[in-house]
């Protein structure tokens, strides 16, 4: 990670995983922009839309932790395209501030009621993808010993 500015604050932090910075910026237009790190990897990505942040987030838990080093000569990180075309939905749209609902609908021929459907299901499964590793992790933690 870069070295954040004294200002940038902690705006979510995902078990160790994943956390989003809220770093203040008076030239982007909500006045702030949202840098997402990832613990396994070094490939910080930056969002000037807080919710396309944690969308990108949840994308990150429900495909496995996929890296996307040089993504953008492969396309879609494999991780993600393995999730499935809900998965493929949440991260065009997270990865690209002028992808809309609305182009999503078109490009993957479903209605624009499915992409938030698709949307909503990452979200729901991210949550509980944390939720899980949490558990774990505080199992783990009192006893010492991995748990299954």
């Amino acid at each position: 990670m870069p070295d954040l500015p004294d200002d940038a604050t902690i705006h979510r932090n995902d078990q160790e995983k994943v956390r989003i910075w809220k770093i203040p910026d008076e030239e982007s237009l909500s006045g702030a922009y949202y840098e997402v790190e990832f613990f396994f990897y070094e490939n910080d990505v930056r969002f000037e839309d807080l919710e396309l942040a944690e969308l990108y987030a949840d994308v990150y838990w429900v495909a496995d932790m996929f890296n996307e080093k040089e993504t953008g000569e492969r396309g879609i990180p494999p991780r993600v395209a393995r999730r499935g075309q809900e998965a493929i939905v949440a991260y065009c749209i997270a990865r690209s501030p002028s992808t809309s609902v609305e182009w999503a609908a078109a490009e993957f021929d479903v209605s624009e009621g499915t992409v938030r459907t698709y949307l909503s299901r990452v979200r729901r499964q991210a949550e509980v993808q944390r939720e899980a590793f949490a558990e774990k992790d505080s199992a783990h933690n009192a006893t010492g010993n991995v748990t299954e």
